[in-house]
């Protein structure tokens, strides 16, 4: 059984009326997810360009693996780094081992998924994010971001009607999001394909 742990900090009040975030994982049985309205009990700083991440995590583990941007122009930060053992109130079976964890930076949230297994049962490891909503054409973004396995060359992904969209990737890290035309007809991801060097399909991970 592999577990998921999804946080989303947000960093003003204004991105906590319309920004939400949503745990992608095709093999995850069960996640949980922490919500809290300030940053400051949640954050630690970095003097390198490590963004801040929230305190839950070993901030001395941390990548920065690639910076993304969106299709406005904000800069997205993909980090990978540890969680902290028993953090969250989880049961000390669910936070055995250090998990690693995908964070997902912008200018208003951060966003995190984690496993206690990187790449064990899959090639990639995600996060849904989105802001406006609740319902799909009211949102003003959608994204994926995560992590690739090493074995992964190339990404794409799949909308709810078909349309194939490329998944930039770099150094281990992946973004894509979607048009704001195709946003606004209610459009999403329905998943990820993940391909080596050779062409060869190895992983195709459902979202919805």
């Amino acid at each position: 059984m592999r577990l998921l742990i999804l946080i989303t900090v947000v960093l003003s009040a204004g991105a906590a009326a319309s920004g939400y975030a949503l745990l992608g994982s095709h093999t995850a049985a069960r996640g949980d997810r922490v919500t809290a309205s300030t940053a400051r009990a949640f954050y630690v700083s970095r003097s390198d360009n490590v963004p801040t991440l929230p305190n839950v995590v070993d901030s001395s583990t941390a990548q920065l693996r690639a910076t993304f941007h969106s299709r406005a122009g904000v800069p997205i930060q993909v980090v990978q780094v540890e969680r902290k053992p028993n953090d969250l109130g989880v049961s000390a079976r669910s936070a055995r081992g250090r998990s690693q964890c995908v964070v997902e930076v912008d200018s208003s949230s951060v966003n995190m998924a984690c496993t206690p297994a990187l790449f064990a049962k899959s090639h990639l490891i995600w996060v849904e994010s989105a802001a406006g909503g609740p319902a799909l054409s009211a949102r003003t973004s959608y994204s994926i971001t995560g992590l690739a396995s090493p074995t992964v060359d190339r990404m794409v992904a799949v909308g709810a009607e078909g349309s194939l969209f490329d998944v930039s990737l770099s150094g281990g890290a992946f973004f894509v999001d979607l048009p704001t035309d195709l946003i606004a007809a209610g459009d999403q991801f329905d998943a990820l394909k993940a391909y080596d060097s050779q062409g060869r399909l190895l992983e195709t991970a459902q979202i919805h």
